[in-house]
């Protein structure tokens, strides 16, 4: 599914934050590939009931580093006894 960053911004911007709900901030780096003023960033995103990792490209522009393309997949569900 591919939406813009404004069809995304509409569509999350109803909706109560993870810290509004009191659930603990607990994204993680797993990763970062780095090369000159590129990068790519795997991040763990637990977030309500899903856990997704989020694929991050970064440039690095006058200075500051921008999340230029995100992509992500929802980790399925295992149960673990």
């Amino acid at each position: 599914m591919r939406r813009t960053r404004d069809e995304w911004l509409q569509l999350v911007s109803d909706r109560t934050s993870p810290a509004e709900n009191g659930d603990e901030f607990a994204y993680q780096i797993l990763a970062i590939d780095w090369l000159g003023q590129q990068a790519m960033v795997k991040v763990l995103c637990p977030l309500f009931e899903h856990n997704y990792v989020d694929f991050l490209g970064l440039l690095k522009e006058q200075g500051q580093w921008r999340i230029v393309n995100k992509m992500y997949a929802n980790l399925p569900h295992t149960d673990q006894e």
